[in-house]
């Protein structure tokens, strides 16, 4: 693609000065020559001279509108959700700098997308770890509380193991 877009700039604007050289030797030739209705022949030139810059130039824009879609369609791919979606930037130019930054940003959105998914993961894992270990000892002191009151048979009286507690002995 790097020799396409290359030659694509080359051929372009040496098509161009073609073009324009061609021109000027026929317009020179018909006037050195005098040959007769030179003018209209010059004005036939021209006409040929423009419709083939302007071809050129419509097929140089049409290959820069192709590359211009692929890559929309490749960030409209990103957008949808496919993460591995990358823009070919592997040639040189302006835009395919501005191709590398795009993959730049994804590939930094990605990270920070992953990360953000470990960090959640870490803090449901350790809401989950804290909540068992409290809910470990509630229960065993739960368990105590009503064999404690059991007991007794009276839930204001504090015989027995929750006395202990209290007293130390």
């Amino acid at each position: 693609m790097k020799k396409q877009i290359l030659s694509w700039g080359l051929l372009l604007f040496g098509s161009i000065l073609l073009c324009i050289c061609f021109f000027m030797l026929a317009s020179a030739l018909l006037i050195g020559f005098g040959v007769r209705n030179a003018a209209a022949f010059m004005m036939i030139c021209f006409l040929l001279m423009s419709a083939a810059i302007l071809a050129l130039l419509f097929g140089y824009f049409r290959e820069q509108h192709q590359i211009m879609e692929n890559a929309i369609s490749q960030i409209t791919e990103y957008i949808s959700g496919n993460k591995d979606v990358t823009i070919e930037c592997n040639d040189e130019g302006e835009l395919y700098r501005l191709f590398h930054e795009v993959n730049s940003l994804v590939a930094i959105l990605n990270a920070h997308a992953e990360n953000e998914k470990s960090a959640k993961k870490f803090l449901r894992n350790t809401i989950s770890d804290i909540s068992h270990q409290l809910k470990t000892p509630l229960a065993a002191l739960n368990i105590l509380y009503r064999a404690d009151t059991g007991r007794s048979g009276r839930t204001g009286d504090s015989s027995g193991v929750f006395q202990t507690f209290r007293t130390g002995t």
